[in-house]
């Protein structure tokens, strides 16, 4: 059986949607923390990437769309990672960016700007 990846046009929501999402996050997310995780930044608000990178991993060989994931840092910050996936959900990496970098196990998206502290006008 084959990963279900979704129809084209089926992940667009109305942005009236995604405002009432993004403001019910912003409002809990600190009262859905442990009282030793809360006013440390843990949870972002946002993370922007570089569309030519997201271009990047897109572009791999039998990538049909991509999967986010999430990682945490050394300050137990949650970082999203973006990952290739192909038709039957296996991540997939970006190989040979030629960009100068030297990691054969290929590369993902991560370091965005992350607000907090990088925070856009309409936070």
């Amino acid at each position: 059986m084959s990963y279900l990846i979704p129809n084209q046009g089926s992940n667009l929501v109305p942005i009236s949607r995604a405002q009432v999402m993004i403001a019910r996050y912003n409002e809990n997310k600190e009262a859905i923390l442990a009282p030793d995780y809360k006013k440390t930044d843990v949870l972002a608000f946002s993370e922007t990437f570089n569309a030519d990178d997201v271009r990047l991993l897109l572009s791999q060989p039998s990538c049909v769309g991509f999967r986010v994931r999430y990682g945490m840092d050394d300050k137990l910050w949650i970082h999203a990672i973006l990952v290739g996936v192909d038709a039957d959900g296996n991540d997939i990496v970006i190989h040979n960016p030629g960009l100068g970098l030297k990691d054969d196990g290929g590369y993902v998206i991560e370091e965005a700007a992350r607000c907090p502290p990088i925070c856009p006008p309409s936070k």
